[in-house]
């Protein structure tokens, strides 16, 4: 199937160049690469032209998780399939966007996304995490799976994923104005619609983040705003801590077996991601200067 990539850039420093190199080896290779770039000052947008990618140039403050993805799709010229990767994701093989893609074979897929292993520098916590969100077994959900797994039922990932452009449409495309997660909120609408999610473990991708425990704080905070905002998830899926509930368990697990001394390190963490987290949900009753120093996605407020 015909398939065309969006990738938003800010500065994607020295990766940059092995991801499009990465990018540019797919086969079959994708229809049209749009990027994005939202005010980079370094070579982010010359290497992008070089490989003959379009590119499109926003103010940083335009820039929206939700919004500026959509905007994208609407600027494809012949759009069937749209796959987005983040700046920092390096795909693994030459076909990892035909894994990808291939899934679409099902005519009950609306969304998939591709396996994330983590890079040589990555932390114990951050291998783990990506072994817990990303198996190496392939898997599909539907609506008949939200009792057995709750909101990790829509769960879907824009660092390497796919969509139908027409079912995009259909469910009135990527939100704008979303602090965090416009995949999830994606999914989540796909598999209420009654299309299934698909987990493609053959589509390989590199990407980790090895986050400070206060950035760990500021994207907990904003996954709390993104809840306490999209209440209607919760109403259709269920709470989400009862899956950061079995995630930090199996985190401990692995730690145990794996690096035992990091036990109380990775404990202080996760005690930040809740707080974090709560702080998000009663974000009403934060002023909004000090929501701003909370957040990660500190342009988001400039909106409020």
């Amino acid at each position: 199937m015909k398939y065309s990539v969006i990738i938003p850039t800010l500065n994607g420093g020295p990766i940059r160049e092995e991801a499009v190199t990465a990018l540019c080896s797919q086969t079959p290779s994708p229809a049209q690469v749009l990027v994005i770039d939202s005010g980079s000052i370094d070579d982010t947008a010359r290497i992008a032209t070089d490989a003959g990618f379009d590119l499109i140039r926003i103010l940083s403050a335009e820039f929206d998780h939700g919004g500026t993805r959509q905007k994208g799709v609407e600027l494809l010229e012949s759009p069937e399939i749209v796959l987005f990767l983040t700046q920092d994701c390096v795909l693994k093989s030459n076909n990892a966007c035909a894994h990808l893609v291939d899934a679409f074979s099902d005519e009950k897929v609306g969304a998939a996304y591709g396996r994330q292993i983590p890079k040589d520098s990555a932390t114990a916590v951050e291998r783990h995490a990506r072994r817990y969100n990303y198996p190496a077994e392939s898997g599909q959900k539907s609506s008949a799976d939200i009792q057995q797994f709750g909101i990790k039922a829509a769960f879907c990932s824009n660092v390497f994923s796919a969509y139908r452009c027409d079912l995009l449409k259909q469910i009135g495309g990527i939100p704008n104005g979303t602090i965090i997660s416009e995949d999830m909120l994606v999914g989540a609408k796909l598999i209420l619609a009654g299309y299934v999610i698909c987990y493609v473990a053959e589509a390989e991708s590199l990407h980790s983040h090895n986050y400070t425990v206060f950035q760990d704080f500021r994207r907990s905070f904003d996954i709390g705003v993104f809840h306490r905002r999209e209440r209607w998830l919760i109403n259709k899926f269920g709470r989400a801590e009862s899956e950061g509930s079995k995630y930090v368990k199996s985190s401990l697990a692995f730690l145990a077996k794996e690096r035992p001394w990091s036990i109380p390190a990775a404990v202080y963490r996760f005690g930040m991601r809740f707080i974090g987290f709560r702080a998000g949900r009663l974000e009403r009753m934060i002023p909004l200067a000090i929501k701003r120093n909370l957040s990660m996605n500190k342009g988001f407020w400039n909106h409020e």
